[in-house]
């Protein structure tokens, strides 16, 4: 397998034999059961008990005494009371600045043999430090405490690392790029204060204030691009585990003890700041953002912010609250990002989108390493395809240019989705995703419902109706939900008795829905954009089934000039549980108006052409699914 993720090119690939036919084979190479938690239930961590205290040294980042003993324990991930330990986050190699010795720590095994730390001291250091102020049992760290050598065991610890960094209670990343001058911990402290950027009145628009002089703000800026310079931002794998840990992640940044006084916001330990990492990467990107939309700063400077902040240390959901990324599937996102870090294998590229995108369908990277000329970007195109990604697949499209496989996965995935009133969240756009998927010589197979529209409401003026609160308490909302689908029930009764009555039913149940389940939430959010649509005089139109006409739907129509024709939906209701069904770990929904395609011998599934996203409230009855066929687009034949 041959690394193109920089220099991705459909040109090149297809040289010698078709792309359809290279990615069926690609296909072959998925393996099932490569995630796993079974070694988590035993999983092997250092004990600090027997290490010096702060008691004993004034700060143990200044004890060097050598042979310092850890010792190997047994923990179980899953023991919410007993698994009282840290996951430590940091690059395996040293920065420029930092040693490189391995000689003070010493690791007795589980069996009773001793050796040295195969971590550096510094690191090890910092790890126990955190441990005995934090009174944890130990920490846990995956250059020491998994094993290298075992390929089989490596390679599903690898696949499973998601969840490992998911379930811990607790994850720290170590910073190296150190606080030495009292307005650096000025500056940090008025970015996670929010005093470096102000509203605006509008909660999608932050700004630079008016007072903030240039001179002192490039200088600002310069430290806040070192920061995000340290080698913790720029490797796939520590990007990985902080985008699983969450809200669990704590950034360790090195401080001088004198600049410590009076910052009780950034934790206790002597020698260091602590702060979520989450936090740290929302005010960041806040200012990245307001730094954009000021005039003082010409295009390039703006594209100098951009490239040196966004790009390392971007959170995407304020991103997202804030009018970037918008539609835009979370997987492209993702993969753009990672394809800017480094990785020492890059065929562990395959693994890690995996995880961050939470695939539950996987490709053996091993195997397909040792199979010359198929390329890294085309397996991880078709891994995203097998987990449901949705392709655009219009007959003409062009073939992506040179610029690396983010820009042609990006230009090939389907960014286009309309949320339903509130569902604005990457965690809907993470579920925007196809259920069973088969590649095939014809396109994409998959299954959903098929449903043809039959009407369209007149939005006329004669009737008065009620309006549907954009915002208001959950209370106040239901209420007017209900007032409004009463309305457009008894609006339908007499043309589409079949469908009113569908429609009477959901509102009578709707005290029952209290959004406990994702399709409860998901079948209230589509409900409100139906009300809504109604309300503000938008065109519904009326889908049925028509190939067991037990189905019947209200879809809101993007565009009053073309008015869709077909729509194909979908939806897979995970297990819930990730240990019950490990290879679907994701709930997914589909909402699509499409194309439909005659079938060029008159037989075979019905082939669709993706067009744009639509939102609608459907019913139907214990109706089985309908298999069909994405066809490929074009430039792929």
């Amino acid at each position: 397998m041959w690394n193109d993720v920089k220099e991705f090119s459909l040109d090149r690939i297809c040289r010698e034999r078709s792309l359809i036919e290279q990615m069926l084979e690609i296909q072959d190479f998925q393996r099932a059961r490569l995630k796993s938690f079974t070694w988590m239930k035993s999983l092997i961590c250092l004990s600090a008990d027997n290490t010096p205290t702060s008691a004993t040294a004034r700060s143990f980042a200044e004890h060097t005494t050598e042979g310092t003993v850890l010792h190997e324990v047994k923990a179980n991930l899953f023991d919410k009371q007993q698994f009282q330990y840290v996951t430590i986050s940091y690059p395996w190699h040293p920065a420029p600045y930092e040693s490189g010795k391995r000689k003070n720590f010493r690791i007795r095994t589980i069996e009773g043999d001793e050796h040295p730390s195969v971590v550096r001291d510094t690191i090890m250091r910092r790890a126990v430090h955190y441990v005995q102020h934090h009174h944890l049992k130990g920490f846990w760290i995956d250059r020491q405490c998994l094993d290298q050598e075992d390929t089989e065991k490596h390679q599903i610890a690898m696949h499973s690392m998601d969840r490992l960094y998911a379930e811990s209670p607790c994850s720290v990343g170590m910073l190296t790029t150190k606080v030495d001058h009292q307005w650096k911990l000025n500056a940090l402290r008025a970015l996670l204060d929010g005093s470096l950027f102000r509203g605006t009145g509008d909660e999608t628009v932050v700004a630079l204030p008016p007072s903030l002089e240039l001179a002192g703000f490039w200088r600002v800026l310069k430290w806040f691009v070192r920061l995000v310079s340290d080698p913790w931002w720029r490797r796939c794998w520590i990007f990985q585990e902080e985008y699983c840990a969450g809200w669990k992640m704590f950034v360790l940044i090195p401080c001088e003890p004198c600049l410590q006084q009076n910052t009780p916001e950034f934790g206790t330990m002597r020698g260091e700041i602590e702060t979520p990492a989450v936090e740290l990467r929302t005010q960041l990107t806040v200012f990245a953002l307001a730094c954009q939309r000021d005039a003082r700063l010409d295009a390039k400077q703006k594209h100098f912010v951009q490239r040196t902040i966004l790009h390392k240390a971007e959170r995407y959901q304020t991103s997202y609250q804030l009018g970037r990324h918008w539609g835009h599937t979370l997987s492209s996102i993702i993969i753009a990002d990672l394809q800017r870090r480094r990785i020492k294998y890059p065929r562990d590229f395959l693994a890690i989108s995996a995880n961050c995108c939470t695939y539950g369908r996987r490709l053996d990277e091993k195997a397909l390493e040792q199979h010359d000329g198929v390329s890294l970007g085309l397996s991880l195109f078709v891994q995203a395809l097998l987990n449901g990604e949705i392709l655009v697949n219009q007959k003409h499209t062009s073939r992506a240019f040179r610029r690396g496989f983010a820009a042609f996965f990006h230009q090939q995935i389907f960014n286009a989705v309309q949320p339903p009133m509130g569902m604005d969240t990457l965690t809907f756009l993470k579920r925007c995703r196809f259920t069973n998927v088969q590649l095939c010589q014809e396109g994409i197979a998959t299954t959903g419902y098929l449903w043809r529209i039959t009407d369209a409401l007149d939005i006329g003026n004669a009737e008065a109706r009620y309006q549907f609160p954009a915002h208001g308490s959950f209370t106040r909302s239901c209420d007017s939900l209900r007032t409004c689908l009463k309305q457009l029930a008894q609006r339908i009764a007499s043309s589409h008795p079949s469908l009113a009555s569908r429609l009477g039913r959901f509102i009578s149940d709707m005290k029952a829905r209290d959004n406990s389940t994702v399709r409860d939430e998901f079948m209230m959010a589509m409900a409100k954009e139906v009300a809504r649509a109604w309300s503000e005089r938008r065109r519904l139109v009326i889908g049925e089934l028509p190939s067991h006409g037990t189905g019947c739907g209200l879809f809101v129509a993007p565009d009053l000039r073309d008015l869709p024709r077909h729509v194909f939906t979908s939806w897979h209701n995970a297990s819930g549980s990730p240990f019950r069904d490990i290879q679907e770990l994701v709930d997914k929904h589909v909402s699509l108006e499409l194309d439909v395609e005659a079938e060029p011998s008159g037989r075979g599934l019905p082939r669709l052409r993706t067009k744009r996203w639509i939102n609608g409230l459907y019913f139907f009855s214990q109706t089985a699914e309908q298999k069909v066929v994405f066809p490929w687009p074009d430039s792929f034949l």
